[in-house]
């Protein structure tokens, strides 16, 4: 059986890498032309570190990247209502860094760029063939789309999809701050504002770096200008009773590197498949970045569904078993998020101070 996995972000190629260990045939086509290293840092769940230890197990001189974050502290600009909860053992992770590490345990010429999807063929309602926009092709038995957030192959599956509204935007970046990370190695750290939608987060993603983001309710400023002075103009002006920690991390940041992101996601589709063609990720789920969820459910989906597929197995049996098991706990994160992010547009005085925004209590696959 071959199985062509379109999308070579983290998704595509954890399950590259778990099936090729399975003895299966394994293409993966990626739309860029051969930097996947794009993005800052993400939190990781440590159900999402125990399928990375999975695979780096074949070559443990390379060990998994990132900064381990024992403790979260939530708490107000002025230092009241803190909450301090510990996490136990999760990571923060650069991005780049990440996709480096899964790149390498993958043998040379798995991964084929500049392939960015534009349709199926179909024989009697299986798809057959991927057809690339360079006109390329690849012939398959089992498709699996980890091609994100705006996924094609989603729409080409189920038609458009309606995302939520935007009402809270972020602004991240990286700085250098060995001295600040020193202070609290393994701690993410957030100031959350009482009576408005505006919160600063920081966390160390290396020894002497830290991603730091800025979540704002649109209503401050739907549409900023995407320019480094812009964008450093904004965060000054909205941060201006913000600790003198946050200050320092403006000083010595370079905002012509900053990425603003649009916080937005869509309701659980109602299967993550059609015939042969399964969605895996962010392709098949979006839960708003409050959860810190996005990364390490891409690495549950697969695990799962790595462990499904075997060599003369029924793709529709498995395909609805996937479901079963995932679609549940992504529709909890989805709500989630949404939860968070109610409260942080309309922060109530008469709460327990501000919510612990991270996905917790998840089981290992």
């Amino acid at each position: 059986m071959k199985i062509v996995i379109i999308g070579g972000g983290i998704a595509g190629l954890a399950l590259a890498n778990l099936l090729l260990r399975k003895g299966l045939e394994v293409s993966l086509h990626e739309r860029e032309s051969g930097n996947l290293a794009k993005g800052h840092a993400f939190l990781m769940h440590p159900a999402g570190i125990s399928i990375l230890e999975e695979l780096g197990n074949c070559k443990s001189e390379v060990p998994i990247p990132g900064q381990k974050i024992k403790d979260v502290i939530i708490s107000r600009p002025d230092l009241s209502e803190e909450r301090k909860t510990e996490l136990g053992n999760w990571l923060c992770l650069s991005r780049s860094e990440t996709v480096q590490y899964l790149n390498y345990l993958l043998p040379a010429g798995i991964v084929k760029f500049g392939h960015s999807f534009s349709h199926f063929e179909y024989e009697d309602g299986k798809a057959t063939k991927v057809v690339f926009e360079n006109g390329e092709s690849e012939k398959g038995d089992l498709f699996i789309a980890s091609d994100g957030a705006r996924s094609a192959v989603r729409q080409s599956l189920f038609g458009q999809t309606e995302f939520s509204p935007v009402e809270v935007k972020e602004i991240v970046g990286v700085v250098k701050l060995p001295r600040l990370i020193e202070s609290a190695p393994n701690t993410f750290r957030k100031f959350v504002s009482h009576n408005k939608g505006l919160a600063l987060g920081y966390v160390p993603c290396g020894h002497d770096k830290l991603v730091w983001f800025m979540q704002f309710d649109v209503r401050f400023q739907a549409n900023p200008e995407e320019s480094p002075q812009n964008l450093e103009a904004l965060c000054r002006e909205l941060l201006q009773e913000f600790p003198e920690v946050v200050t320092g991390i403006l000083d010595a940041n370079d905002f012509s590197n900053v990425y603003v992101w649009n916080s937005t996601d869509f309701e659980l589709l109602p299967e993550f498949h059609k015939s042969n063609v399964i969605l895996i990720g962010d392709a098949a789920h979006v839960a708003l970045p409050f959860t810190s969820a996005g990364t390490t459910n891409a690495l549950q989906d697969a695990s799962t569904l790595a462990g499904l597929i075997e060599i003369g197995m029924d793709v529709e049996n498995a395909a609805k078993k996937f479901y079963s098991v995932r679609a549940p706990l992504v529709g909890e994160h989805i709500e989630f998020g949404r939860s968070i992010k109610n409260e942080f547009l309309n922060p109530s005085e008469d709460s327990n101070g501000p919510i612990i925004p991270l996905i917790q209590n998840l089981k290992k696959v």
